[in-house]
């Protein structure tokens, strides 16, 4: 297994997870944070990653978070405007 730095593009935590390919970060990330997998994007220099890419040990990605229905800051920065109802973040 591999050490893999997860940053998150949201909040700037950084985690510490095992794992060998995508598919695993994203399953350290639920046993974590209890964020479900398929609301995960894991990316790497802007890119989004495949469920399936292998990552070496040292690794450095991102997580982002497709939330639907926005933010809740009432900012528009999630582009949900008037419709924005989510407070996760």
């Amino acid at each position: 297994m591999a050490i893999i730095k997860v940053t998150s593009v949201s909040t700037g935590e950084v985690m510490d997870v095992e794992a060998c390919n995508v598919r695993e970060v994203k399953s350290q990330i639920l046993a974590l944070k209890g964020i479900p997998t398929y609301h995960q994007t894991i990316s790497s220099n802007g890119k989004a990653m495949e469920d399936e890419m292998q990552l070496q040990d040292g690794s450095k990605v991102q997580l982002s978070m497709g939330l639907h229905g926005g933010c809740g800051a009432g900012c528009n920065i999630c582009g949900a405007g008037a419709g924005c109802r989510c407070d996760i973040l």
